[in-house]
């Protein structure tokens, strides 16, 4: 657990231990180089639909499928092992979806020759999001405390049951989101460019 922790601290491409071996590539638990603190996943997805969730674990959790069949894609890269490290493997997309943690910051990112993939992702509840999508998918966040950012141009932005402070800037789609607490002093905005804006805040709130 140690040589993964350095391996992680120094912002290479994400390593774990002989134990992910029992892993498919579109499943991924990727822990926070300092679980201690509350971390930030940063998530760029060039096609495709993006879902997150808070959840009770420590980790943050990847699932990642091509969009088009809802199949997982369970064949790993060839230079999965190339790290020239005794039992530890790089964690990469074979379709290019890749994964790294640096100073607790884990980002996503797929990029053009991924395809249209389907990115849901399980976060400690605290952890803070900045999520950007173009094209052919909509962003759903539920459960988080932390801040959230996204920005979709090709899609509809929907935020359920956050506790955190919340920008959300959809193109071409809808924003809904509802709050369940509001940050005082924390300036927040939902914009669309094309298309309805509906937020629910607490009855409490000043804004």
């Amino acid at each position: 657990q140690s040589r993964v922790t350095a391996s992680l601290a120094i912002g290479a491409l994400l390593f774990v231990g002989a134990s992910a071996s029992a892993q498919t590539p579109s499943h991924l638990s990727v822990p926070f180089s300092d679980s201690s603190r509350p971390g930030t996943v940063r998530i760029n997805v060039l096609n495709g639909s993006v879902s997150i969730t808070a959840g009770s674990g420590r980790d943050v959790v990847i699932d990642a499928k091509d969009d088009r069949d809802d199949r997982d894609r369970p064949r790993r890269s060839d230079r999965s092992r190339d790290s020239g490290v005794d039992g530890l493997h790089r964690l990469t997309q074979p379709s290019g979806l890749s994964v790294e943690e640096n100073a607790n910051v884990i980002s996503i990112s797929s990029p053009v020759m991924a395809g249209h993939v389907k990115l849901e992702v399980q976060v400690p509840a605290s952890t803070s999001l900045v999520v950007r999508t173009v094209n052919g998918g909509d962003v759903s966040v539920d459960g988080v405390n932390g801040s959230t950012e996204v920005n979709s141009v090709n899609g509809s932005i929907r935020l359920t049951n956050l506790g955190g402070a919340v920008v959300a800037h959809a193109t071409n789609g809808t924003v809904t989101a509802t709050l369940r607490q509001v940050v005082n002093g924390t300036p927040m905005a939902f914009t669309s460019f094309n298309g309805d804006v509906d937020v629910t805040l607490p009855a409490s709130a000043k804004a």
